[in-house]
């Protein structure tokens, strides 16, 4: 199998598009709570080394990345690549958290179909 070795940023915004599509329009959530805030994080130089096992751990804040994220609707001047340091955390979590093969009978409170 050949590696991937260029990220189509196109393909990627059409990608997540169609994600959140589904969740919007298929799933019909509109927003997840957010239960959880603390989370572990693995240093940029250990995250790709795969050969030694990672040591420098930090700690980040679900709660502090989304608003920082929020920052970008006021000013879209810091709509800027490093920003996705603190979208990556948010995408992994509503990855664990909304039920992709929820309907609505069986909806939680933390999906919020309003």
């Amino acid at each position: 199998m050949d590696k991937i070795k260029t990220i189509n940023i196109v393909e990627l915004r059409k990608i997540t598009d169609l994600i959140y599509g589904h969740i919007l329009d298929d799933l019909k959530i509109k927003s997840v709570e957010m239960t959880e805030d603390m989370y572990w994080s693995i240093s940029a130089k250990d995250l790709y080394d795969i050969e030694k096992k990672p040591n420098d751990f930090g700690i980040g804040q679900l709660y502090d990345d989304l608003d920082f994220l929020r920052h970008i609707l006021d000013d879209e001047s810091q709509a800027v690549p490093p920003m996705i340091l603190h979208l990556a955390p948010i995408f992994q979590y509503l990855a664990t958290q909304v039920n992709w093969y929820e309907t609505e009978d069986n909806a939680t409170d933390k999906n919020r179909r309003d």
